[in-house]
């Protein structure tokens, strides 16, 4: 037996009958509860959309556990219903990174960054090499690098991975006293730059300075930090 039209609220207009276990339905089909307790399912374009219109939760479960919870706050998974749990965002991408007080556009060798972002941790990879030394309105200030994807959270230290300095990178510590070595600490300290500091073999700290870029030199390293 073929059905060749079905009437009633909430189902939409049966445009090509049964045939074995399809059905179609023109305009989709809303199933209800309440009239603030519904979820719509609907062809748009060349996507499937599922929606709850009164802005509820919509629950995935198997043997009747919770499993997903994907509610305004995002994406929480088991029993979670905390908003600053939820997952709102995820985005992979690329970025420039930029020396900052330029006063020339300096040619570079390598020039890339990209990124990870997971809700508000983001992870940044870059790798800078000019071919010759560039420069700066202050030779002297501190070596700042812009561009990030996102603005960082808060002013502090930032964990950073892999190499920061080698070839003919010179790292220079505060007034220039720090000489090349020591451990090179990355630290975020606005929500746009990337500056660096030295440590010494006594635990003294200094700024890396603009006049540490010599050409050649490389930076490359990743950074994670979270945005705002």
């Amino acid at each position: 037996m073929a059905l060749t039209k079905v009437t009633g609220e909430g189902v939409g207009t049966l445009t090509s009958g049964i045939s074995g276990t399809d059905i179609t339905l023109s305009g989709g089909v809303n199933i209800f509860n309440s009239s603030t307790d519904s979820i719509d399912i609907r062809g748009t374009g060349n996507r499937c959309e599922i929606d709850n219109p009164d802005n509820n939760s919509i629950l995935l479960k198997t043997g009747g556990t919770t499993r997903i919870r994907i509610d305004p706050n995002g994406l929480l998974f088991g029993s979670d219903t905390a908003a600053a749990n939820a997952l709102d965002d995820y985005e992979e991408g690329t970025w420039t990174p930029s020396f900052s007080g330029l006063s020339n556009t300096p040619t570079y060798h390598v020039l890339s960054g990209r990124y990870t972002k997971v809700g508000r941790f983001v992870m940044v990879q870059f790798s800078m090499q000019t071919n010759a030394s560039p420069t700066f309105s202050d030779n002297n200030a501190e070596l700042q690098i812009t561009g990030l994807p996102f603005a960082i959270e808060s002013v502090g230290y930032v964990s950073s991975v892999g190499a920061v300095a080698s070839q003919a990178f010179s790292f220079n510590g505060s007034n220039n006293s720090q000489g090349t070595t020591g451990q090179v600490v990355s630290v975020a300290t606005t929500s746009e730059h990337i500056t660096f500091k030295v440590v010494s073999s006594g635990n003294s700290r200094g700024d890396v300075r603009n006049v540490g870029v010599t050409g050649g030199g490389i930076i490359e390293t990743t950074l994670c930090y979270t945005a705002t």
